[in-house]
């Protein structure tokens, strides 16, 4: 167990005439100081100054060793403990908001807020409960975790007229919970509310951060190099920026790429002569500017919003998925435009072989178009996924699926037809390409 004096919080004082905590708790460690806000309005500003280096054989994991601040009115202190085997461990967490009010803290897999697991401080029935959020981005009594699963230690909540602190000790890893990675990176929610009963919360008080944990030893301090590891916070959540990321990539992939490879595949159908090719170059040259747009959007977001490391492409498989197409849509691009010479119909009308390097490059060239716009189905409707979830909303993914499955139903089922019927021109390509018309990015 923890043990050591009440902990005191941003100024003397703070916890005078406070909402009364259980007197059979045992306090938890006490925090490091924590730095003042320069201004009300200054953006979160990533870890605190540390305390002064201590020596190790001095440093006591009964004591919280870390504190990091998530937003000018939000302080997190905690020290995380192993296990003898260091199979399973805890951390202890104090949040110590400037707010009157229920504080929340949560674990995230995907830095949303469904289905993750929610620890929230209720001042008004002096409870600290385990919740676990479900697909909606709202909270209810009904989510409350069984009896059985209330396994919090020293939880209070204790709120003045100024200040709400939450204090808790988790299991780093328990039973139908997300585990909390004592030793590396986590995602993490916090929020709070105007009410000392379970209600929503504004916009603006809530926040996601990454935060990488290290596990304190006694007699060796913390270990592992990652105390006050803060990655990533973000409490500006950059709505506008997202949702034009989003709509930008679910016209690219969700309707511009389908109808490239659709003018492609249905080439007879199209009058004129290399009509249908021009369309295909320029479907595919949007699909480019818009991933390339969409791209930067959600860098600059995650800059801005990441604190002095910002995690752009790790800890959310979304954003890894994201870097890997930005990358294969521009070698596809290139390569399209760096084929081989498709084969050449001379004046008697005969079509030569086509050359060995043609071939394969046809197929590796449209095998990996199809891949890519496979995992771009993916990302788009996974993007949207974590759009609701982090500002509600509609739901979009029907409407994604809806037009995008239309949208390949209609092309699949005309080329079906049209290769069953016999109708197929396939000179039709390598003629126009030998027209002047250069380019092939992705079909």
């Amino acid at each position: 167990s923890h043990r050591g004096p009440i902990p005191r919080l941003l100024v003397d004082e703070v916890l005078a005439d406070t909402v009364s905590c259980p007197e059979d708790q045992t306090p938890l460690p006490t925090p490091p100081p924590v730095a003042p806000v320069s201004s009300p309005t200054a953006a979160p500003t990533g870890p605190l100054t540390p305390p002064p280096t201590q020596d190790p054989q001095s440093v006591n994991c009964a004591e919280f060793q870390s504190t990091v601040q998530l937003a000018d009115r939000m302080t997190m202190s905690y020290v995380v403990t192993l296990d003898e085997d260091e199979a399973n461990g805890q951390i202890a967490v104090q949040l110590v908001c400037e707010c009157q009010g229920w504080v929340g803290f949560a674990v995230s897999e995907d830095q949303a807020m469904p289905n993750s697991d929610a620890i929230i401080g209720l001042p008004l029935s002096n409870e600290v409960v385990k919740f676990r959020i479900g697909g909606q981005r709202s909270i209810s009594e009904g989510d409350r975790r069984g009896a059985g699963e209330q396994t919090l230690s020293n939880a209070t909540i204790i709120s003045n007229d100024t200040h709400t602190v939450l204090e808790f000790v988790k299991r780093l890893e328990e039973p139908n919970e997300i585990p909390i990675d004592g030793n590396g990176p986590n995602n993490f929610l916090f929020a709070f509310g105007t009410s000392f009963s379970l209600g929503a919360h504004l916009g603006t008080d809530r926040g996601v951060f990454s935060l990488s944990l290290s596990p304190c030893v006694e007699g060796q301090g913390v270990v592992g190099g990652a105390a006050g590891g803060l990655t990533t916070i973000e409490s500006e959540t950059f709505q506008v920026q997202w949702s034009s990321h989003g709509l930008l990539a679910s016209t690219a992939w969700g309707i511009l790429a389908p109808c490239a490879i659709g003018s492609s595949l249905l080439r007879d159908y199209i009058p004129g002569n290399g009509l249908w090719f021009k369309i295909h170059m320029t479907l595919n040259s949007t699909v480019l500017v818009f991933t390339i747009i969409a791209f930067s959007l959600a860098f600059n977001a995650i800059d801005r919003s990441g604190g002095d490391d910002p995690q752009h492409f790790v800890g959310v498989t979304h954003r890894t998925v994201g870097l890997v197409i930005f990358l294969l849509v521009i070698v596809q691009v290139f390569g399209g435009l760096f084929r081989p010479h498709a084969p050449h119909k001379g004046d008697d009308g005969v079509v030569e072989e086509k050359k060995p390097s043609r071939f394969a490059w046809e197929v590796l060239h449209k095998g990996s178009g199809y891949g890519l716009l496979a995992a771009s189905w993916w990302e788009v409707q996974e993007g949207i996924r974590l759009y609701y979830g982090r500002f509600g909303g509609t739901d979009f993914r029907p409407l994604f699926w809806g037009i995008t499955g239309s949208i390949a139903i209609f092309v699949l089922v005309l080329w079906v037809y049209r290769r069953v019927s016999g109708g197929n021109d396939g000179t039709k390509g390598p003629v126009d390409e030998q027209k002047g018309n250069t380019g092939d990015p992705l079909m």
